[in-house]
């Protein structure tokens, strides 16, 4: 349990500080390299999928031509898993 909470405190010093607990003076919580990741992927998921697409729908019609292009190559892409 120690441990959980240790990693808590630390996910919460990256989601603001972006630094872990070691540039605080306290230990870091032993975590694998794929827990890191996860917890690094989580962070990066956690935004508001509506806001998201309200800016999207809003911004996307004011690109320029080249753009739009690279836009619609990224979003094919995406869209097929790759």
């Amino acid at each position: 349990m120690y441990i959980e909470a240790l990693i808590a405190i630390e996910d919460i010093c990256i989601v603001i500080a972006n630094l872990p607990l070691s540039h605080f003076g306290m230990h870091s919580p032993n975590r694998s390299a794929s827990t890191l990741m996860n917890t690094e992927m989580n962070r990066e998921l956690q935004y508001n999928t509506v806001e998201m697409a309200v800016i999207i729908t809003r911004n996307v019609p004011l690109l320029t031509e080249e753009q739009i292009t690279i836009y619609d190559r990224i979003m094919l892409t995406v869209s097929v898993g790759q």
